[in-house]
């Protein structure tokens, strides 16, 4: 059953935030998805008064409530799954298609196939970075929000150029040039390959010495 709170009105705004802790722990204590639909709503409701009202603080407080919710909420959708209590977009394996189930739809618990997906995302962020999020009183924050700042860095493509330098590099090690002197080296050249190396080598020596001075990564 969910909390019965009743409907947001200015007069009851911040009746609703004297009451923080008490949300706090209602959500973490909750153990089915409308009891948490229900704080949910009630706070998005109380969070847009805040806004036009620009009542930052009272804000900021309904949207620290309405994160929660939507955290627990990814809990509660992520447990079901692996439990097998609610549908997926998968069908079940060795059933047809359109074979009546037992298993709980996102529609018949108020959450929209992008709801789901999302607060399930926010769920895996883990508790700790949550609190350390909450914590920012700098920012209104949002689900979206905080998996944005604790994504893994995207892996850029590797381009050919940058192949193609690390492999010249590790040949000067593999054939063990690195420990031969250049005049020993450039004394079985045609004078023609000759001339070209004294010309490019000052200039990729510049261009070498440039690698230096790039920050490392962290």
């Amino acid at each position: 059953m969910g909390t019965n709170l009743i409907p947001i009105e200015p007069a009851h705004a911040s009746m609703y935030l004297a009451r923080y802790d008490q949300m706090c722990q209602a959500i973490a204590k909750a153990h089915a998805i409308d009891e948490v639909l229900d704080i949910h709503d009630n706070f998005v409701a109380i969070q847009a008064y805040a806004h036009q009202a620009r009542n930052s603080k009272l804000e900021q407080m309904a949207a620290e409530i309405r994160v929660r919710a939507e955290f627990k909420a990814g809990e509660l959708l992520i447990e079901m799954m692996r439990a097998r209590l609610r549908e997926t977009c998968r069908h079940p394996k060795g059933t047809k298609i359109g074979t009546p189930t037992s298993r709980i739809k996102l529609c018949q618990l108020g959450v929209t196939r992008k709801e789901s997906q999302r607060w399930q995302r926010l769920a895996r962020v883990g508790k700790p970075k949550l609190e350390v999020a909450l914590a920012d009183k700098t920012t209104i924050p949002t689900a979206a929000g905080i998996i944005r700042a604790n994504e893994e860095p995207k892996q850029t493509s590797v381009s050919s150029e940058a192949v193609g330098l690390w492999s010249m590099l590790r040949d000067f090690e593999n054939d063990g040039l690195l420990d031969k002197e250049p005049a020993e080296v450039l004394s079985t050249m045609t004078p023609k390959m000759l001339d070209q190396v004294r010309t490019l080598a000052p200039r990729v020596a510049r261009w070498l010495r440039r690698i230096g001075k790039i920050p490392s990564a962290a």
